[in-house]
C-alpha cells in the first residue's frame, strides 16, 4: 500500500505594525519564533515557506502535522527589527486555490 507524502496547509496571516514593515522580514521572525520555542529539529520538520505576501496578509505554507506549531510561533511574534508588530492567522486551507478565493471574500466583505 503506498504511503501518501506530507500534507501542507495553506495559512493566511493578517499583520499589523508600528511602521511600515516587508512581510519576508515577519516571515524570518516567525521562523525563528519557530526554532526559539520548539527547537531546530521541529522548525525544520514543520518546512515552513513564504508562497505570497500582500499588503498586510502573508501567505504561508507547512506541513499539517506541525501546523499548531506554526500557529503558536506566528502568536508569539511581537517584534520585528525594533518594531512592535501584531500577527494573527485568520484563515487556513489544504489547498492555494481555496485559501485564496476565501481570503478574497473575507477581504471584499471586510
Amino acid at each position: 500500500m503506498p504511503v501518501r507524502g506530507i500534507r501542507r496547509r495553506y495559512l493566511a496571516v493578517l499583520y499589523k505594525a508600528e511602521k511600515p514593515l516587508q512581510g519576508s522580514l515577519l516571515f524570518k521572525a516567525i521562523q525563528a519564533q519557530l526554532t526559539k520555542l520548539f527547537g531546530e529539529y521541529t522548525a525544520s520538520r514543520a518546512q515552513l515557506r513564504l508562497i505570497h505576501v500582500d499588503n498586510s496578509v502573508l501567505v504561508i505554507r507547512c506541513s499539517h502535522l506541525f501546523l499548531q506549531h506554526v500557529r503558536s510561533a506566528i502568536a508569539s511574534t511581537r517584534r520585528v527589527e525594533e518594531a512592535a508588530v501584531v500577527a494573527e492567522p485568520i484563515l487556513v486551507s489544504g489547498t492555494i486555490r481555496t485559501l485564496r478565493e476565501k481570503l478574497k471574500s473575507l477581504l471584499e466583505g471586510a
